[in-house]
């Protein structure tokens, strides 16, 4: 923004010198610019702040410029916004410490809020210590009174500076016109007011960031705002200080304050305070003497000195005789005390002892206690308890004692205690296994017990209790006793209720799964089918049972006594079939076997082997059109071999044979054992032979 509106002017005018306010010197070299205060006066009575503007008033904005840097600023520029206004001033010169004070006015109010910024320095041409404190805002409300505002061209809104040394006036541009005004004809002056700061009886107070020792005097503008602390501790010469206690108007110690209209006095009430000291005389020992204190006035020391001072061997003490009376204290005092030292004898015990109990009387305890004088030597101190009494529970005090041939007694003690630290002993039973009683499982009744060092018997818990019914399966039992020390044990044994597990094992011993097993009581019942361990499992009450499991079609029944023994197992016969000709070669043919009707054996061929119960089963086997049964019992042989006959026609003229049909025959060939028909091709007529292993068959 570079320009204002056409119907206000803006001309910057500069005050300086209206009042010299001690301010904060920053660290550094460099100045350090900042807006302080922004208020606003009357037009027509210059110099009176007003904290209430009504519409179409005649008013003035006011602000304070500090330089509270190090260096002179020179060449610095104001700029000053009013609502959508805005002007420039500058540019001028500020010393360190040095407060100007500028205004914009006169300015004709209209209803609402309006907000005015005042940037000093805007362009950051000067160097400053702090480049973030140029600015500030100050929004104010006009009454909803309606009124006009008229143009400024006859009568030039004014922001203007002023010094009283030389004049340096400003220009702000309008649509129209540029002014510029004189220090002698523009000037207008804010009111001042004398404001006192003391310290009672003395102290230090630090105003606006500078430090003052004595009564201060300063000029302010009525409505400024300032900052005022009282140091506390305030050193006022050896052995004195002064304590802040209040500001005689009340206020906190450090305080921001606005400057009343008429002369005010800020009084910091300060407590004197004297130092203590402590000393001593006549105990060679060392003396841990109170701290140095500060007393108020009149006031009484804290510190007290030690009435017995004991030597780290406990061979010398040194007793308090007379001291310094603690008060009252009016000036820097040192208060004194006199001893007296003495030597005794020392008595050397034991540390505390804890031990734990051997019995339910307690422990017996031994232990050395000693004593010796710097004039005797040493001494036999006596102690009671004496060492080697039973102690019982509990802790016990042994106090010990000595007086050495001039008198001088001395005494010592330490505590014996003895505990209760060992827990019960239990004693449970070994594992139990229990056949079961019911479908449910067992009832299972146990012994346990436990004993301790010093209760002797005492209660024992078991979870599941003695007596329990204990499902089917293993139960851990846990018990435990407390005694009434607290300590505890712990322990657990476990309870097996077994179930009857049926198994059938291959010839090999691995599990074979899919076999369905059943049982009788009063009728065959389902157990269940074995899995790929090869097991079923079941809860049976003990006795006497008939196990049936049922496998490859076969059947195969078991009586056992599962109280005595729960486990029943089957096992399969690995059975082979083979078909071998008359001279001992294996042939191939198809397999079959008879378990509630015929069943392929194995892969269906004399090549195979198939595990199946240990039974009598008819075995068949088919080989050249015809077929052979053979029954046998598995359990005491499992190899079924079926044999062939050699056949030769002596004519050479056998051309075929029947067997379910004509079959082609060939010279010396194997066949099954039985009755056949041949065909032969000289006229000879059809004719049946019966074959029978282990001779050669000779047919025409």
């Amino acid at each position: 923004m570079n320009s204002i509106l056409p119907r206000l002017a803006l001309l910057l005018i500069l005050v300086i010198g209206l009042a010299n306010l001690p301010v904060t010197v920053h660290a550094g070299s460099s100045s350090d610019l900042t807006v302080d205060s922004i208020w606003l006066e009357d037009a027509s009575q210059i110099g009176q702040p007003i904290s209430q503007v009504s519409p179409g008033q005649s008013f003035n904005i006011i602000a304070t410029i500090k330089n509270i840097g190090q260096e002179t600023a020179s060449g610095y520029y104001l700029d000053v916004y009013y609502d959508s206004d805005y002007g420039r001033g500058g540019p001028d010169n500020i010393a360190p410490g040095e407060v100007q004070t500028w205004y914009v006015g006169p300015l004709t109010a209209q209803a609402g809020t309006h907000t005015t910024k005042w940037v000093v320095d805007p362009d950051n041409q000067i160097v400053e210590l702090n480049e973030t404190n140029n600015e500030k805002d100050y929004t104010f409300t006009i009454g909803a009174q309606t009124t006009t505002t008229t143009s400024t061209s006859s009568s030039t809104t004014i922001l203007t500076t002023q010094t009283t040394q030389t004049s340096t006036t400003a220009t702000s541009t309008s649509t129209s016109t540029t002014t510029t005004t004189s220090s002698t004809s523009t000037t207008s002056s804010p009111p001042t007011v004398s404001i006192t700061l003391t310290a009672n009886p003395s102290g230090s107070i630090v105003v606006d960031g500078a430090t003052y020792t004595s009564q201060q005097t300063f000029t302010w503008i009525p409505g400024s705002s300032h900052t005022i602390t009282a140091d506390s501790p305030v050193p006022g010469g050896s052995g004195t200080e002064y304590v802040w206690v209040s500001w005689a108007d009340g206020g906190d110690q450090s305080r921001t304050v606005t400057t009343p209209s008429s002369p005010t006095t800020y009084t910091a009430n300060y407590q004197t305070q004297y130092q203590v000291t402590y000393s001593q005389t006549g105990c060679s020992l060392t003396v841990s003497m109170p701290a140095t204190e500060w007393v108020n006035a009149g006031g009484s020391a804290v510190g007290v000195f030690p009435s017995t001072i004991i030597s780290g061997d406990g061979k010398a003490q040194c007793l308090l005789q007379n001291a310094s009376p603690p008060g009252p204290i009016n000036a820097p005092t040192a208060l004194t005390a006199t001893y007296k030292t003495l030597y005794s004898p020392v008595v050397t015990v034991p540390a505390d002892i804890t031990v734990n109990a051997t019995g339910p009387n307690g422990a017996v305890v031994t232990y050395t206690a000693s004593a010796s004088d710097l004039v005797d030597g040493p001494l036999a101190p006596t102690c009671t308890p004496s060492s080697g009494s039973t102690f019982a529970l509990g802790s016990t005090t042994v106090s010990c004692s000595v007086t050495d041939k001039a008198g001088n007694t001395a005494s010592a003690s330490f505590k014996v205690t003895v505990v209760d630290r060992t827990p019960p002993k239990l004693q449970l039973p070994a594992d139990i296994t229990a056949p079961a009683t019911s479908s449910k499982g067992a009832v299972v009744k146990f012994s346990a017990s436990a004993t301790d060092l010093v209760d002797g018997s005492v209660t024992v818990t078991c979870t599941p209790a003695s007596g329990s019914t204990f499902p089917f399966g293993t139960t851990t039992v846990s018990c435990s006793a407390k005694d009434k020390a607290g300590n505890s044990a712990s322990g657990s044994f476990k309870v097996t209720v077994p179930m009857v597990t049926v198994t059938l094992l291959a010839s090999n011993g691995s599990g074979r799964s899919g076999a369905v097993v059943q049982y009788y009581s009063g009728s065959w019942k389902a157990f269940g089918t074995t899995g790929s361990d090869g097991t079923a499992k079941m809860g049976l009450t003990s006795g006497t049972y008939n196990f049936q499991i049922s496998w490859a079609g076969a059947t195969q029944q078991k009586s056992q006594n599962v109280g005595t023994n729960p486990n029943v197992v089957f096992q399969t016969t690995l059975v082979t079939v083979k078909l071998v000709s008359s001279t001992n070669v294996q042939l191939s043919g198809s397999a079959q076997y008879y378990a509630g009707g015929w069943k392929k054996f194995g892969g269906g061929t004399t090549t195979t082997t198939m595990e199946l119960l240990p039974l009598t089963y008819t075995f068949q086997v088919s080989y050249a059109g015809a077929s052979q049964q053979i029954s046998q019992n598995t359990a005491t042989n499992p190899n079924v071999i079926f044999r062939t006959v050699q056949v030769h026609s002596d004519s050479g003229k056998c051309t075929s044979y029947y067997a379910g049909g004509w079959k082609t025959f060939t010279q010396d060939m194997q066949l099954l054992p039985g009755t056949y028909t041949f065909r032969f091709s000289d006229k000879t007529r059809d004719t049946s032979y019966t074959l029978v292993v282990g001779v050669v068959k000779h047919i025409h």
